[in-house]
């Protein structure tokens, strides 16, 4: 049965593009750390409180930076879509690294009391969507996450900031510097 999430992509007909297809251009690169001071204002940040509002979408993020992901953001999209609460976006540096980023955050949800009630997209790995309800996972092989340029759909939405040991954790994966 198809989730609410993906019954959703499917009337925009989202679908993601061959593997010979051309990036987008205007496509941000930005992450979590590089926000603008607009941004700053309107952040809240993540938590490791179990049982608080933002603790699921800690516990993808910690699970993605534990298995590498690249580019990875929490966007509160509460205010501005009926789809879910957060967004967690992040991206693999290939196929199979999407499968694997998937399978770690299911695994870690899952440790939480949390199952998927509907995916998409782990047959092409190149835009794998978990749904748990209030919390949507977008996990996408980079080049098509550019092309749909996805960060601008939901930039306004609030960032969810991570906390300070998961942003150095975060801050090592993207500069390979270990501090």
């Amino acid at each position: 049965m198809a989730s609410h999430t993906a019954r959703n992509l499917e009337a925009l007909n989202i679908n993601p593009p061959p593997l010979d297809s051309e990036p987008s251009r205007t496509a941000s690169n930005s992450s979590i750390q590089d926000l603008n001071e607009s941004d700053a204002e309107t952040s809240t940040l993540l938590t490791e409180e179990p049982g608080s509002r933002y603790y699921l979408p800690y516990v993808a993020v910690k699970a993605a930076v534990d298995q590498k992901g690249l580019d990875i953001k929490a966007v509160d999209v509460s205010r501005i879509t009926n789809i879910a609460d957060v967004f967690v976006i992040i991206s693999g540096t290939s196929e199979r690294h999407v499968e694997s980023l998937s399978d770690k955050i299911r695994t870690a949800l899952g440790n939480h009391g949390e199952s998927v009630s509907g995916s998409v997209g782990y047959e092409s790995s190149s835009w794998v969507i978990l749904d748990y309800g209030n919390l949507v996972v977008h996990i996408f092989y980079e080049p098509t996450r550019q092309h749909y340029n996805f960060d601008d759909l939901w930039k306004k939405g609030k960032v969810l900031l991570p906390t300070p040991a998961l942003d150095r954790e975060m801050r090592m994966l993207r500069t390979g510097m270990f501090r």
